[in-house]
């Protein structure tokens, strides 16, 4: 079950950030950026975008139904959130590899989840099942 609640936190948070990446690309116009796309293939990021959200909604929900924990899935997808866009960004605008400091920070987050994943405590037995 561990596993399963740090795999489902990873891939919904990945798809999140994605979402947030792409909606982005699809909003960016030739001079400032739009509330609409305004160009063909920016709609298609666009539609792409929330259908990456609907994903991202849809193995929370998934998750859920399996019995995970929020503390541990939460933590997951908080740290790919944060970590996709900062590793993904840099290669998309083509510059400079991602900053150490934006390593640390990411080692950093992943720490707190291997810490309450391993130091939480236990379910407790609900009544019926105790009865």
């Amino acid at each position: 079950l561990g596993i399963q609640e740090l795999v489902f936190g990873v891939a919904a948070g990945g798809l999140a950030a994605l979402e947030a990446v792409v909606k982005g690309v699809a909003q960016a116009g030739a001079v400032e950026n739009t509330f609409l796309p305004q160009t063909g293939e920016n709609w298609v990021f666009f539609i792409l975008s929330f259908i990456g959200a609907a994903g991202a909604f849809g193995m929370i929900q998934w998750s859920f139904l399996r019995q995970c924990r929020a503390s541990i899935m939460g933590a997951a997808y908080t740290v790919s959130y944060v970590a996709v866009p900062l590793l993904v960004v840099p290669f998309l605008l083509g510059t400079t590899a991602v900053s150490v400091g934006c390593l640390l920070g990411i080692a950093i987050l992943a720490g707190g989840v291997f810490l309450v994943a391993t130091t939480g405590a236990a379910p407790q037995p609900t009544a019926a099942a105790a009865s």
